[in-house]
Order: structure tokens, then C-alpha cells, then sequence
């Protein structure tokens, strides 16, 4: 009978991750990685129209965390508020440092950069000058996930990590095991 509650428990187990909502340099194309900018009025209404979804959907959020930039830890307090879960920050949910490609759009980094992009997307293991690599992030990713998951509480409640896209990308396609040299 172990065995069966240990897949129940298993099976139960829930982890979303969400995007942030939008910020004026998402709408622009401009690369924002690490930099600390703020939702724009869209992203503030996305970010309350996720949080009240999720309220609604999965009633078993307790726990929350958060990228401690702002546009993802200003989405993670409107799904705070609506769930009245335990909210904390983390860096290491960071989006990717992108070094020197922060701030520029993707005609900028295609016109100083001719094929790094597509490099970039094709090597997991490399990063434009100043950055970190798609392998780091999905490892600082893993090891918060990790944390929770010694969590007991996580047994049966509902966990959510609020992020950026690339971040997210990154431990999605970690934990689904995808090959290393996608």
C-alpha cells in the first residue's frame, strides 16, 4: 500500500510557472534580461487576470516564488493577494543575463551580431559577452525546484514559481529532460 500512496502523493504534486506580464520593453522588442524594468498597463491587467484565473482553477496555491525583479514580483503580489498565499522572492528565478545584448532590440543584435542569435539558440552551453548561459539558467532554475520539492507541504498543495520566459524555457525543458544540445 506504500507504493500506491507515494504515486498518489506524486501524481498530486503541482508546479506552474508564470511569465510576468508585459513591460514597454517586451511590447518593443527590446531585450530586457536582467534588467529591473517595471509592467507596463497591460502587463499590470495581465497580471490581475492571471491571478484571478489561478485563484479560481487552482485552489490549492499556498506557496509562491518569485523573481525579485520587479515585473515578475509585481505579477507574483496581484497572485498573492487573490490566493492569499505565502509569497517569498528568489534571484535565482531571474530571467537570463544577457549581457551585452540587455537593452537592444532583436534588429540591434542582429546587426552588431550577425548568426549569434540563432547561435545562442541552438548552444546551450554559450552566452553573448557578460552573460550567462541557457545550462546556468536552467540550473539555478532546478535547484529552487529542488528546494521545494523537500517542501512536505508540496505533498498535496499547489506551487508557483513566477518568472520570465526564458527562465521558464530553460527549467521546462530541463525537468521534461530534453537533450542538452537542443
Amino acid at each position: 500500500m506504500a507504493g500506491s500512496r507515494e504515486a498518489h502523493v506524486a501524481a498530486r504534486r503541482r508546479l506552474i510557472m508564470l511569465r510576468h506580464g508585459q513591460t514597454s520593453y517586451n511590447a518593443t522588442g527590446r531585450i530586457q534580461g536582467q534588467l529591473d524594468t517595471q509592467l507596463s498597463d497591460v502587463g499590470r491587467e495581465q497580471a490581475r487576470t492571471a491571478a484571478q484565473y489561478l485563484a479560481e482553477a487552482e485552489p490549492r496555491i499556498t506557496k509562491i516564488v518569485s523573481s525579485d525583479l520587479t515585473r515578475a514580483a509585481d505579477t507574483a503580489r496581484a497572485l498573492a493577494e487573490a490566493t492569499g498565499a505565502e509569497l517569498s522572492f528568489d534571484k535565482r528565478l531571474r530571467e537570463t543575463n544577457l549581457g551585452e545584448w540587455q537593452e537592444r532590440t532583436y534588429d540591434e543584435i542582429d546587426s552588431a551580431f550577425p548568426g549569434m542569435r540563432d547561435h545562442w539558440r541552438h548552444n546551450l552551453n554559450w552566452a553573448p559577452k557578460g552573460g550567462e548561459t541557457r545550462f546556468e539558467v536552467s540550473n539555478r532554475m532546478l535547484a529552487v525546484i529542488a528546494e521545494l520539492a523537500a517542501n512536505p507541504d508540496w505533498e498535496l498543495d499547489t506551487f508557483v514559481l513566477v518568472s520570465h520566459g526564458g527562465a521558464i524555457a530553460a527549467a521546462t525543458a530541463a525537468l521534461l529532460q530534453m537533450p542538452r544540445d537542443y
